[in-house]
């Protein structure tokens, strides 16, 4: 049984009948009338036209060019932007044509140039002439300019032999903007032949307004030709195994100004045993003080000792010139030429040992009193034989007693 209300039926009735009927004259039911929609005056303008004023009627003017509303906050913001742009263009170019006209005083250290003039080969111990040329490209002063040298270890004084040279500074002032002043320097220069040196020469300066102290680095390198002193070695090409020669050293000057503080060091190979040098060395048979030489003046000194090595071995015998001024000190600071000297060490082509009551070697223990029996070998090194050979033993000592001597084989 339907619950719904009668008048809601027959309303819904008469809706599906109009819906579903074959008639073309059943209208719709009658709508409800609506309310015409009315244009509303807007205050925002509609074209990008300025208003019209009193004053500007009855002139013509083109149609604006109407693109819609335009709101007046994105207007503002296009303005400020472009007036921003075209201030920093402005500004940009004001700043570019005060540096290029020189209205700015920018110091740069690459617009400083030095430039060092040397001969590249310097004999040993005689002076030497360097020019340096320094050129100010900047828009500005350099102030208080000073100029520093450092030198090679080793450098003397040009004036004064025997004062050391390692540091120089010459007194330049003011350097002007575009300006190029040259100074020059002299030196004796001391190391060993063939080896590089290097010169480096340091701008030290200020520029206006400012305490900071700025440089400007360059250096030149040259190499040592001759060295101020030779050294010449006098020994045999060969010598025997175990035994004695000596070795002859000269040192001689060859500077045109006396070379203070000369040193000699001999290096010795291994298995030589110094037995004496004269004059006297330190350090164990290997150091010599030689004061100072005279242009044209030498010292000769000697080494006499021993060796022991294979046949045949070749043995390097090296001598070291120098300077140093600590008397103290066994060794060279400056130094100036080596000498090596090669000798061919030989077998000797007869050998011999002796033996007492079995017991060989230099120093032997025995009871007083006692009759000793002692046997003396010998060897001969050579491929070839050996003719006609006398073997000498000598003997000293106030213990011995002569008398008690006997040979087996000998006289």
């Amino acid at each position: 049984m339907s619950m719904v209300p009668p008048d809601l039926k027959s309303g819904v009735e008469k809706l599906r009948r109009a819906l579903y009927s074959r008639r073309e004259d059943i209208r719709a039911p009658q709508q409800e009338e609506r309310a015409t929609l009315s244009p509303s005056e807007a205050d925002a303008p509609r074209s990008w036209a300025p208003p019209v004023t009193p004053a500007d009627e009855g002139v013509a003017t083109p149609p604006p060019l109407t693109t819609g509303p335009v709101s007046k906050s994105h207007m503002s913001m296009a303005k400020k932007f472009l007036l921003g742009s075209i201030a920093f263009c402005v500004v940009s170019f004001g700043i570019a044509a005060l540096v290029m006209l020189g209205g700015v005083n920018t110091i740069s250290p690459q617009n400083i140039d030095i430039e060092i003039v040397a001969p590249s080969l310097i004999d040993g111990g005689k002076e030497a002439i360097f020019q340096f040329i320094i050129t100010n490209r900047n828009q500005a002063d350099l102030e208080l300019a000073d100029l520093i040298l450092d030198y090679p270890e080793g450098t003397r004084s040009a004036t004064d032999s025997t004062q050391s040279l390692s540091h120089d500074r010459q007194l330049i002032g003011t350097i002007r903007s575009g300006e190029q002043i040259k100074r020059t320097a002299s030196a004796l220069i001391y190391g060993q032949e063939g080896v590089t040196q290097t010169l480096r020469a340091t701008l030290e300066y200020n520029i206006a307004g400012s305490n900071a102290v700025f440089q400007k680095q360059a250096e030149i390198t040259f190499t040592v030709g001759s060295s101020p002193v030779s050294i010449t070695v006098t020994s045999p090409t060969e010598a025997t195994t175990g035994g004695q020669f000596t070795m002859e050293v000269m040192v001689r000057s060859n500077a045109t100004t006396p070379v203070e503080n000369v040193v000699l060091q001999g290096q010795y190979p291994f298995g030589f045993t110094v037995a004496s040098t004269n004059p006297q060395a330190d350090a164990g048979g290997t150091f010599w003080q030689l004061g100072t030489l005279q242009p044209g003046a030498s010292k000769t000194l000697q080494v006499t000792g021993t060796i022991e090595a294979q046949d045949g071995d070749e043995k390097v015998f090296r001598f070291l010139a120098g300077s140093n001024a600590d008397q103290t000190d066994t060794q060279i600071k400056v130094p100036f030429l080596i000498m090596p000297q090669t000798i061919t060490v030989r077998q000797p082509f007869i050998t011999g040992t002796i033996a007492v009551e079995g017991q060989s070697g230099k120093i032997i223990s025995a009871d007083a009193g006692k009759l000793l029996q002692g046997t003396v070998a010998w060897k001969n090194n050579l491929s070839e034989p050996i003719s006609n050979v006398e073997l000498i033993l000598s003997f000293t000592g106030p213990a011995l007693d002569k008398d008690g001597v006997s040979a087996s084989s000998g006289f």
